[in-house]
């Protein structure tokens, strides 16, 4: 039986609501898909309010040129996924990391940012196979074909219907992975964390914990060397030019209900 979105009418009032993104991988454990992305590794979070925690109050204050996420597995469909969860985050929602991390499997992903933006992705093997901002403005590669699954979750694709907001993409997540998101779930579980971005001060200070080793098969060596802890992504847009950026969503998956 499929899950609807009505099921996930409690997210409307849970603490990620605002502001989130939440990435679902198949058959990768949490470290993988975080070494996949390219993240310096961050010490385990113990549930939701250790997200919170070390997004909002550990001295990662550098210009907000960083992101922080936390990895947990979760069963679904045909055995173990990992279902990542962003704070005011939007890797999930990004094809630049999304297409190398889902080669070889299927990703998926719901988000919404601070001013209201939200969007629904699925790729599969490195292709962006559906996406949508608004449920009847799919784009991709296949865009028409989650319209069975959309309807059976909830979604009305009429002319009239109603957009079932996130509640309804996190059904249509559930309905394409088998992974059941509860609150207590989220706020419960144990999260390997990484962020981008130069290095906390925390580390830089080992006032608290250890600085993290590298990964030499994540981070360049030699002329290429990182400094004070600067990730891969930090150094190939330094190389350019570019810097970092703001924490602004990619302006590649855009759109707007006429």
């Amino acid at each position: 039986m499929s899950p609807s979105a009505s099921e996930y009418a409690w997210f409307e009032d849970n603490e990620l609501r605002s502001m989130y993104c939440m990435t679902y991988i198949k058959g990768l454990t949490p470290r993988e898909f975080l070494a996949r992305l390219g993240v310096t590794p961050y010490p385990d979070q113990e549930g939701l309010k250790g997200l919170f925690s070390t997004h909002w109050n550990a001295p990662l204050v550098i210009d907000d040129h960083w992101q922080f996420i936390g990895a947990t597995q979760v069963l679904g469909h045909d055995g173990p996924w990992t279902l990542a969860v962003e704070l005011n985050g939007w890797i999930g929602d990004s094809g630049t990391y999304m297409e190398p991390a889902s080669a070889a499997t299927r990703a998926l992903s719901h988000y919404q940012n601070a001013s209201g933006r939200a969007s629904f992705n699925w790729w599969e093997d490195g292709e962006l196979r559906t996406t949508f901002e608004w449920p009847r403005k799919r784009r991709g590669s296949t865009p028409d074909d989650l319209v069975e699954a959309m309807q059976r979750v909830g979604f009305d694709l009429s002319p009239q219907g109603q957009d079932p907001g996130q509640p309804g993409k996190i059904a249509l997540a559930e309905e394409l992975s088998g992974v059941r998101v509860t609150a207590e779930l989220l706020a419960n579980s144990s999260y390997a964390c990484g962020y981008f971005g130069p290095l906390p001060a925390v580390y830089r200070t080992a006032r608290k914990e250890p600085s993290p080793s590298p990964d030499t098969g994540l981070h360049p060596s030699g002329d290429e060397a990182r400094v004070d802890g600067e990730t891969p992504q930090v150094l190939r847009r330094r190389s350019l030019g570019q810097g970092l950026g703001p924490l602004l969503p990619p302006s590649s998956n855009t759109g707007q209900e006429p």
